[in-house]
């Protein structure tokens, strides 16, 4: 099959560099928090990135006239999210080390209780507790604003069970919370 590329695809260069500008950070954010390993997110955002231009320039779905821009992040994070839950499986056989000790996961964000976890080492602590399925739902639902019905398609469940993964997700993350403050001799307080 031959590519396309140029002026005539529906994706040029100069459009598909900007939606990598849009969406890396983002991308990474994700990645990092699902996999734990934020050396390897940018790998996994490389991937992701080379898999859309590969779409792009056979001009495959969503990278068609017509597409709206929503389509085209749903597609790029079930890409990520399928890319590095292959990353978990093969990492069962090879154990990488991170490069850094401290990577902030998402700075200058105004955000309500659970997200303001995610820039905390509670967050990373219970999130390495949870299934890489529940830890992508609770990533996609209430750090990158996707709705269960958009998260459902990102990975492929229905959004009644992206919504019961997100309350499980969220009660083991209170609970690595409220233990962290136990233990440092602060009471918990929730409204």
């Amino acid at each position: 099959m031959r590519k396309r590329t140029g002026p005539d695809t529906f994706l040029s260069e100069d459009n598909f560099a900007r939606l990598v500008d849009i969406h890396q950070h983002r991308l990474h954010v994700y990645l990092a928090g699902l996999i734990r390993q934020p050396e390897q997110a940018f790998d996994l955002v490389q991937e992701t990135f080379f898999d859309a231009w590969q779409a792009a320039c056979n001009a495959k779905p969503p990278f068609v006239p017509g597409t709206g821009e929503a389509d085209v992040r749903r597609w790029l994070y079930r890409v990520a999210t399928n890319n590095a839950i292959s990353m978990l499986r093969r990492h069962r056989l090879i154990h990488w080390e991170p490069l850094d000790d401290h990577v902030e996961l998402l700075p200058d964000t105004r955000v309500p209780f659970e997200d303001h976890l995610a820039e905390s080492d509670i967050l990373q602590a219970a999130l390495s507790r949870l299934a890489p399925q529940d830890a992508a739902c609770l990533l996609l639902r209430v750090v990158h604003g996707f709705s269960a019905r958009e998260a459902g398609q990102i990975l492929n469940m229905s959004p009644d069970n992206v919504n019961t993964r997100l309350a499980r997700a969220k009660q083991r993350l209170r609970a690595a919370y409220e233990q962290r403050l136990t233990s440092q001799g602060e009471a918990p307080t929730f409204p």
